[in-house]
């Protein structure tokens, strides 16, 4: 099974395959204004695994699940305001996306 392409790092945009030669395969971001091409492989699979390889983005996950078990082991949901669960919501959201559980056309 062919590992699913995640979105651009840079612009968000969608994200095609493509092969070079016959020889080599890389990812290629498919918006005009951005056109990002990520490292080859000689295979699809080994190009889809290098595109998707982000290693700041495992640790803003790590760090986001880290910040959410904190607000909710320490922080006292009986008195939190609309920020601290808007705070929750938005770790929520950003887990999603980085996971590839939730799309979007916009980051923000």
């Amino acid at each position: 099974m062919t590992e699913t392409i995640k979105p651009c790092p840079f612009c968000g945009g969608k994200v095609s395959k493509e092969i070079e030669q016959l020889t080599k395969y890389y990812a290629v971001c498919s918006d005009m204004d951005c056109e990002t091409f990520g490292p080859s492989g000689k295979t699809e699979a080994k190009a889809i695994a290098a595109w998707n390889n982000r290693p700041i983005e495992k640790e803003l996950v790590e760090a986001c699940k880290e910040a959410k078990f904190l607000l909710e082991t320490y922080g006292n949901n009986d008195s939190w305001g609309p920020e601290a669960v808007a705070c929750i919501e938005s770790i929520d959201k950003a887990l999603r996306l980085a996971e590839g559980k939730e799309e979007t056309d916009e980051l923000g």
